[in-house]
């Protein structure tokens, strides 16, 4: 089986190397990046700390993931990390492109937030509670009032499709 074959040093290091890709990317936490790649945060949790249970199919989904934001990356550099080939450098291709993953987590995020609480008749003030911890989010990451609006508004409709659905 081919993941009996890589040793455990090797595992450790690839699993290294794709931590600080993935933090260099802008993705903080396991399921955000797990989202990005098609994969479960416990399979990158799982490839990050080497552990031998992840497989092919995993590493190349992240080779592919990363091959498009990094320089030097394709779907085969995880097995040739493995393999004990040179690291490539973590070199983005577009500089812009981890702030605004960002940015679409943040939205992203905001959106299934309010959605659950509008969608729950939560109080009023529950929700403006949130609007005002997304504004404060949404402001270090550089999105405007008017980007928080749009959020709340798609939340809003996307609540409001649920309630006719049930």
């Amino acid at each position: 089986m081919a993941r009996a074959k890589y040793t455990p040093e090797a595992r450790r290091l690839l699993g290294k190397v794709v931590r600080q890709a993935r933090i260099a990317l802008g993705y903080t936490s396991h399921e955000s990046f797990g989202a990005a790649v098609g994969r479960s945060a416990r399979s990158i949790y799982g490839l990050e700390k080497g552990e031998s249970g992840v497989g092919r199919s995993v590493w190349e989904s992240v080779g592919y993931f990363l091959g498009q934001h990094l320089r030097g990356w394709s779907i085969d550099t995880p097995e040739a990390i493995l393999a004990g080939e040179p690291v490539p450098e973590l070199e983005l291709i577009d500089p812009d492109k981890p702030a605004k993953a960002r940015m679409d987590v943040a939205f992203s995020d905001a959106k299934a937030d309010i959605t659950a609480l509008v969608g729950d008749d939560a109080d009023a003030d529950v929700v403006l509670r949130r609007v005002v911890h997304w504004r404060s989010r949404f402001r270090t990451l550089g999105l405007s009032d008017s980007d928080l609006f749009t959020v709340v508004a798609e939340a809003v409709k996307a609540a409001s499709r649920t309630d006719d659905e049930t």
